[in-house]
């Protein structure tokens, strides 16, 4: 829902996810379920990136 509503804004703006996951293999492998794949289509039309998370130095 919020993609939809934020879409101008993410159509406007680079989208940098920071993640300790593997976000991107996962919506990009052949064997995800439908809603995965829906996911995938939706969010592609925008210019994500992924990197990893970096540790925090106590």
């Amino acid at each position: 829902m919020s993609a939809r509503k934020l879409r101008p804004y993410f159509q406007a703006h680079a989208i940098i996810v920071l993640t300790n996951h593997h976000l991107r293999q996962i919506l990009q492998s052949p064997d995800t379920s439908g809603r995965m794949i829906k996911w995938a289509i939706a969010l592609g039309e925008f210019d994500i990136s992924y990197q990893p998370k970096l540790a925090k130095k106590g």
